[in-house]
């Protein structure tokens, strides 16, 4: 196989456009009797050349295989789909098993026990850079480098775009790899050391998926039921694993590396984890027991799962967004920071979202996170608040800690996001007595202090538009207020959320309706789930019917709004 792609000139195609060709020339622009025949080998024979020399598959492969692309959409098919699309009876394409199969071990499709086909995110990830895929080098990585092959690696098999063998594969290439990490080294000291450890299929299959959960699932308490997504043929490997668990015929459990969980001394048999000893020793970079993953109320985004969404501003909205997202750009952000601490000014970032619930606080964070290639670290403020009991100064500082070893470790600086944070930055209480009061003072003045020293970017959205505290808002850099839309923008809202609206019918719902985009959003919801409950497409009327849903009939006041807002 070439390992180089398409060579992109006047007269040369790429990969993808050469496949596009093949879809057309041999499926959906074809005659029907000239699907699939001989003379559609001729008439795509330069398409098919060029993209088979590259992937390293057989004309038939190559033309199987563009048209399950051209189906595939991120979704599993049957070969009665695949049939369809290249336009042939479901017995005809039987005959294509042997290019199936051909193209299941060159790892381009991937079938699963339902014989179900998908083509896998990073074939798709590679065919979009004009090349084919190939197989990662994983030497030189550090920690973090493995620790993130564990959780791309597993995420792809929960979605089933990799079987439990190419998962095993993986990770036990990553741990004979010539690698800079010490997570790996002394995993090999404990036998993971692939194939060839002393480690089982077993041991190893359970091993690799505690780490997984422990770091990026924040779970030290894991059972069974946690397996549903890894294990091919489920049924048959859980029950076949949790009888080598019981009778202790697994090393990992021999071996002190794996062991129940006790719950007030007692133990609890469905329910297990890698012993502290052995993190302790494994995790030593990061923690050891105490590694730094996800803890209580903090969760990690990552930029490259957040779905674009287009969002329409007033125009004073749209400008200071922007002008943000300008600023949030790596390389302007990395020369504003320099800048300001050249100075001897603070470099952090803190932003302040404010305005009514609906107006598009939480998602201009997400886009402008996944628009400037940013993870975002989500603070959960209730789940943090019912922490507090005891230990929340602790708990709270835990936070920034975690947050400041992240930055340290990244390339690009995530964001902090305290995400509904009324119950934090509301004015703090002057003489408090109440232990409640005095606490809730405690963690304002920790958070003012840890915002004072920030290198990061912090961004807090709210509901508050007079209740916030003053120390708070000096420190906030930005503050941009969201206010609801107005009617050109509500138009815009309506456009896009409902495509088969007309311009004249998107005018009227605007200029009827005094609606946040969350209230929109709402409307639309209603639409689809009768669409999906009846099989029926609401009509204008009963759109209309559902925005009067939104409101409530005031005998004092006339109308007043309810939902989003």
């Amino acid at each position: 196989m070439e390992t180089g792609g398409i060579k992109g000139n006047d007269s040369r195609k790429t990969l993808l456009e050469c496949l596009s060709s093949i879809v057309v020339k041999t499926a959906t622009g074809a005659e029907d009797e000239k699907k699939f025949n001989p003379s559609v080998y001729e008439d795509a024979k330069e398409d098919i050349s060029e993209a088979g020399a590259v992937l390293g598959t057989t004309e038939r492969e190559t033309v199987v295989f563009a048209n399950i692309l051209e189906q595939s959409c991120g979704r599993h098919l049957g070969m009665d789909d695949v049939a369809k699309e290249m336009g042939i009876t479901y017995i005809k394409s039987m005959t294509y098993e042997a290019e199936l199969s051909s193209l299941e071990r060159k790892k381009l499709i991937r079938r699963n026990e339902d014989e179900e086909i998908l083509v896998p995110t990073f074939v798709k990830s590679a065919l979009a850079q004009n090349k084919p895929y190939e197989k990662e080098d994983y030497s030189g990585l550090d920690t973090a480098g493995v620790l993130e092959r564990f959780r791309r690696m597993f995420k792809m098999r929960q979605k089933d775009e990799i079987s439990e063998n190419d998962l095993m594969s993986e990770l036990d290439t990553l741990m004979t790899a010539d690698t800079q990490s010490q997570f790996v080294l002394e995993c090999r000291d404990l036998g993971f050391r692939g194939e060839s450890g002393e480690m089982k299929y077993c041991d190893r299959l359970l091993f690799y998926s505690l780490v997984y959960f422990f770091i990026f699932d924040n779970d030290d308490n894991v059972g069974w039921s946690d397996f549903d997504g890894i294990f091919e043929y489920a049924y048959w490997n859980l029950r076949r694993m949790k009888n080598m668990f019981k009778e202790r015929k697994l090393k990992v459990v021999t071996e002190g590396v794996i062991e129940p969980v006790y719950e007030d001394g007692i133990r609890s048999p469905e329910y297990f984890h890698i012993s502290n000893k052995v993190k302790d020793v494994i995790f030593a970079e990061l923690g050891g027991s105490g590694a730094d993953k996800e803890s209580n109320g903090m969760n990690t985004i990552r930029h490259n799962e957040i779905v674009a969404k287009d969002l329409f501003y007033n125009k004073e909205n749209g400008a200071q967004v922007s002008r943000l997202r300008s600023l949030l750009e790596q390389e302007s952000y990395s020369k504003t920071c320099e800048r300001l601490k050249d100075r001897g000014l603070r470099s952090g970032f803190t932003c302040l979202f404010y305005g009514s619930p609906g107006t598009g606080k939480t998602e201009t964070v997400y886009q402008l996170a996944r628009q400037t290639g940013r993870d975002i670290i989500l603070v959960n403020v209730p789940d943090i608040k019912s922490c507090w009991v005891g230990e929340s100064e602790k708990n709270i500082k835990g936070l920034f800690d975690q947050y400041r070893k992240k930055v340290a470790k990244s390339t690009v600086a995530p964001i902090l996001l305290f995400n509904e944070a009324d119950a934090i930055f509301g004015i703090r209480q002057e003489g408090a007595t109440r232990a409640v009061d005095k606490m809730e003072n405690s963690i304002q003045n920790i958070i003012l202090q840890e915002m004072e020293k920030l290198d990061g970017i912090l961004i807090a959205t709210t509901n508050l538009t007079t209740n916030l505290d003053n120390a708070f808002e000096r420190r906030f850099l930005y503050k941009i207020r969201f206010d609801r839309p107005d009617e050109k923008v509500k138009e815009q809202i309506w456009a896009s959320m409902l495509p088969t609206l007309s311009e004249e019918d998107a005018r009227e719902l605007a200029h009827g309706f005094d609606f946040s985009g969350g209230q929109i959003e709402n409307i639309v919801r209603k639409k689809e789930i009768k669409f999906i409950i009846d099989g029926v497409d609401a009509g204008m009327e009963e759109i209309r019917g559902y925005c009067r849903e939104e409101m409530i009939e005031d005998a004092g006041s006339g109308r007043k709004k309810i939902g989003f807002r």
